[in-house]
C-alpha cells in the first residue's frame, strides 16, 4: 500500500471498507465518487501524507478511527454531504487539521472524534444550532466554550 500517491475509485461503489487504505503513507489525493455513503473503520488511518480528500454528498457515516493519524490532513469539507455520523476517533491524531467544515445533518459524534486535533478553530465547524453544537463541542476537548451543556436545554 505504501506506493499508492493517489486513489480514485469506480463510479459504482457504495462503501470503502475496514482499512482499505490502511497505512497507506504515500497517498496524498482521495477522489471518493458519489454513491459512496460510508467510510468503514479506520480505512484510510495513519495515511500520514494525505492532504485532499474529495468527499461525495451522499456520504451518511464515517467510522472509528477512519481518517486517525492522517497527519498531513489540515482542511475537511463536509458541508456538501448527508453526513449523519462521525465515529470515535475518526479524526484523533490529524495534528494539522485547522478547519473542519461540518454539515446540518450531523446529529452524532463519538467520543474522542477530534483528539490531538489542536490546530482545528471550532468557528469553522459551521455550528449554527446551541444544542447541536452543544453535542459536538463536548467532544472537542481542547475548545473552551460558554455552550451550554446538553442538560440546560
Amino acid at each position: 500500500m505504501g506506493l499508492i500517491k493517489r486513489a480514485i475509485f469506480l463510479q459504482n461503489i457504495t462503501q470503502i471498507g475496514m482499512d482499505a487504505f490502511w497505512r497507506a503513507r504515500n497517498l496524498v489525493v482521495v477522489v471518493i465518487p458519489e454513491g459512496v455513503d460510508f467510510i468503514g473503520v479506520s480505512a484510510f488511518s495513519s495515511c500520514s501524507s494525505l492532504v485532499v480528500v474529495d468527499f461525495p454528498s451522499t456520504l451518511t457515516s464515517i467510522r472509528k478511527d477512519a481518517f486517525g493519524g492522517c497527519t498531513s490532513l489540515a482542511f475537511v469539507e463536509l458541508r456538501h454531504t448527508n453526513l449523519q455520523e462521525l465515529g470515535a476517533m475518526a479524526f484523533s491524531g490529524c495534528k494539522n487539521l485547522a478547519c473542519m467544515y461540518i454539515p446540518d445533518s450531523l446529529d452524532r459524534v463519538v467520543n474522542n472524534c477530534f483528539t490531538g486535533c489542536t490546530k482545528i478553530v471550532p468557528e469553522t465547524m459551521n455550528i449554527d444550532n446551541r444544542y447541536q453544537a452543544s453535542k459536538i463541542v463536548n467532544f472537542l476537548w481542547f475548545y473552551q466554550t460558554e455552550v451550554e451543556s446538553d442538560e440546560d436545554y
